[in-house]
C-alpha cells in the first residue's frame, strides 16, 4: 500500500497501479488502514510511529499517513468517512477511534523525541478532538528543544497553535532546524514564548527584516527573548556571527529609539571557544575584539579537548581584556601552547581579576621555570582564587618549589594541581607533605 495500489484484471498477470503523488499515496494508505478489517485494533497505534517498537524503526511508514489516519478516524463522519464511503463503516471506525484515543491520551509528550512530538501535534491537531488536544498541550515541557530537527512551515504553524493553547510560558531551542524567517517570527512573537535560541545569523537577519518593515513591537520582543547562554563557538562562522550580534548591540545603543544592552549579550555567562589547532589561532583575535561586550561573562573556556593553540600572542591579547571582565570566575587555558612568555603576560593581567577569579587552568602547556616564577609571584595577589591547575607543563623542581613557597602565602587557595613529569617524584612528594593542598593527581 505504501507504494501504490495493486490491481488484478481478469485473465491478466498482476500489474501494479502506482500513484506518483506522495500525498495521494499517504491518503490512500491511511484510508486503507481505516477501512481494513485485516489490521487488528490493537495494532493500529504502531502506524502513527510515535513511540519506539522492538522490531521496526520509528519511521517505517509513509510520513504523512499518521496525520491522515487520525483525521479520517476522528473527524465527524458526515464530512469525512461518511462522505467518502458511506455509513457502513461506522462500527469499525468507532472501535478504531476508541483504541487511538486511549493510546494518544496515554502518551507523555515530554518523553518523545522532537520529531515524534511534532508528529503528535500534527495528529492531534488533525483529529480536532478537544480532549486529546488539551491532554497533549498541557503535557508539553516548559523547555522545548528542537535542536537539529527540521522545522517546516506546517511544523511551525502547529507548534504555535499548541503553545498558545497551553496557556503557559515556554522556552524554545530552534537551532539547526532550518526554520524560515516567517515561522521564526511567528513563534518568537507569541506572548507565551519567554525565551528562545536560534542560529545567530537567522536571528540577526530576522531583526533586520523586522526593523526594515517597521514592526517595532515584534522586533523588541524578538530582541528581549533571544538568548545564547551558554555559547560554544565551534567554527569561524560562529565567531563572526557573535561579532554581528555585538555590532547589532552597538548600533542599537547609539540609536535614539532604543537604549541599553541586548539581553543575549548582557546575560551571557559561559563562553566556550572550540575551534581546534587550525582555525583557533586565526579566529581567536576576532573573539578577543568583542569579548569585553559580554559584561556578565563568568566562565571562559578555551576548551582543552580542542587544543586551540592560541599561543603566547593569544594570551597577551586576552590579558588586555581582563580589566573589563569584572565577573570572570573560571578561566581555562589548557592545551594552548603557552610558554614562559605567555605565562608572564598572563601574570601581568591577572591582578585585574583578583576580586573575581576562582578557577584557573593552565593544564598541559609549555611553561618552564621562568613562567612558573611569574605565576608564583602573582599568586598571593589573587585573593579570590581557589583552584589552580598547572599540571603537565615543563617546569622543574625549581619552578615547583617557587610555586609551593608562594602557596604558603595564600591561605585562600584550596588546591594547586602541579604534577608534571619534569619534576622528580621525590620532590613533588616532599612538597605535598609540606602542604596538603598540593595535588599530584
Amino acid at each position: 500500500m505504501a507504494k501504490g495500489l495493486v490491481q488484478h484484471p481478469p485473465g491478466a498477470t498482476e500489474s501494479e497501479l502506482a500513484f506518483p503523488s506522495f500525498l495521494l499515496q499517504c491518503f490512500l494508505g491511511a484510508l486503507w488502514l481505516t477501512l481494513s478489517g485485516e489490521i487488528k485494533d490493537k495494532e493500529l497505534p504502531q502506524y502513527l510511529a510515535l513511540t519506539p517498537r522492538k522490531k521496526r524503526p520509528y519511521d517505517n511508514w509513509l510520513e504523512g499517513v499518521p496525520r491522515f489516519l487520525t483525521g479520517l478516524i476522528f473527524q465527524p463522519r458526515a464530512r469525512c468517512l461518511g462522505a467518502l464511503v458511506g455509513s457502513s463503516v461506522t462500527a469499525l471506525a468507532d472501535r478504531k477511534q476508541k483504541v487511538l484515543a486511549r493510546y494518544l491520551k496515554r502518551l507523555q509528550p515530554g518523553t518523545l523525541r522532537a520529531r515524534q512530538l511534532l508528529e503528535l501535534l500534527h495528529c492531534t491537531h488533525e483529529a480536532e478532538e478537544a480532549g486529546i488536544w488539551q491532554h497533549v498541550v498541557q503535557e508539553l515541557p516548559a523547555r522545548l528543544s528542537f535542536l537539529g530537527t527540521r522545522l517546516t512551515p506546517p511544523d511551525a504553524h502547529v507548534l504555535g497553535k499548541a503553545l498558545e493553547a497551553a496557556g503557559r510560558d515556554f522556552s524554545l531551542d530552534l537551532r539547526s532546524t532550518g526554520i524560515d524567517p516567517s515561522g521564526l517570527g511567528s513563534l518568537v512573537g507569541l506572548s507565551c514564548v519567554t525565551h528562545f535560541r536560534a542560529a545567530l545569523s537567522d536571528t540577526v537577519a530576522l531583526w533586520e527584516s523586522l526593523r526594515q518593515h517597521g514592526e517595532t513591537e515584534l522586533l523588541q520582543a524578538a530582541e528581549e527573548k533571544f538568548t545564547i547562554e551558554p555559547f560554544k563557538a565551534k567554527s569561524l562562522k560562529d565567531v563572526e556571527d557573535l561579532g554581528k550580534l555585538v555590532q547589532t548591540q552597538r548600533t542599537r545603543s547609539s540609536s535614539e529609539d532604543t537604549a541599553g544592552e541586548l539581553p543575549a549579550v548582557r546575560d551571557l555567562k559561559k563562553l566556550e571557544f572550540a575551534l581546534g589547532p587550525i582555525s583557533g589561532p586565526q579566529a581567536f583575535p576576532k573573539l578577543v575584539r568583542i569579548l569585553t561586550a559580554f559584561s556578565s561573562l563568568q566562565h571562559l573556556d578555551l576548551d582543552a579537548l580542542s587544543e586551540n593553540k592560541i599561543g603566547d600572542e593569544g594570551v597577551s591579547q586576552l590579558s588586555a581584556t581582563f580589566p573589563q571582565l569584572k565577573s570572570l570566575e573560571t578561566l581555562n587555558l589548557s592545551q594552548n601552547s603557552i610558554t614562559d612568555l605567555g605565562a608572564y603576560k598572563l601574570a601581568e593581567g591577572l591582578p585585574s581579576l583578583a576580586a573575581s577569579l576562582l578557577r584557573l587552568s593552565l593544564y598541559n602547556n609549555c611553561i618552564c621555570d621562568m613562567g612558573a616564577e611569574s605565576l608564583a609571584r602573582v599568586l598571593p595577589d589573587m585573593v579570590s582564587l581557589r583552584v589552580m591547575d598547572v599540571q603537565y607543563n615543563k617546569f622543574t623542581a625549581a619552578g615547583a618549589q617557587q610555586l609551593a613557597a608562594s602557596l604558603r602565602k595564600c591561605p585562600h587557595v584550596e588546591t594547586l594541581a602541579m604534577w608534571t613529569p619534569t619534576i622528580p617524584f621525590s620532590v613533588q612528594e616532599h612538597l605535598q607533605q609540606q602542604d596538603s593542598r598540593i595535588s599530584l593527581r
